[in-house]
């Protein structure tokens, strides 16, 4: 770690980042298998929202029925130099490991296996966060 007088954590908003992690954990990380899993069409209705990034179009698209393109701001997320174009990042994501995987585990839901082709998403593509650029920021020291 580099030495840095940057809080990342800092005391007066330690409850709300705990709060907002715990909300990312429960309803966006963990949030799709609450959806995929749910027994219930309530739970299902209720979960349906927050998918996971990178497997979004390629396994929860089906039940979520939208592709990240919908999302804006979370596909500027996933393309560009964000998430997938960091170093090394690319080569640990294998869609179709993804996909194989999940088609082919739960055969509850798809008790043929059949893995779907596509959509074939480009996390190489240019985004269009500049239009942030004017936003206002904390000054980092």
């Amino acid at each position: 770690m580099v030495p840095s007088k940057l809080d990342l954590y800092p005391e007066e908003l330690r409850s709300e980042i705990d709060e907002v992690n715990d909300w990312i954990y429960n309803d966006v990380g963990h949030g799709v298998y609450k959806c995929g899993f749910a027994g219930m069409q309530e739970l299902y209705d209720a979960t349906v929202a927050n998918p996971t990034l990178v497997r979004f179009d390629e396994v929860y698209a089906v039940a979520n029925k939208k592709l990240i393109e919908q999302y804006p701001n979370l596909s500027d997320s996933t393309s560009g130099s964000s998430i997938y174009q960091l170093p090394r990042m690319a080569e640990t994501v294998n869609l179709q490991h993804v996909k194989i995987h999940y088609y082919g585990s739960h055969t509850h839901m798809n008790p043929f296996g059949i893995i779907p082709t596509g959509p074939n998403i480009d996390f190489t593509r240019p985004h269009d966060r500049d239009r942030f650029t004017n936003a206002i920021l904390p000054a980092f020291e």
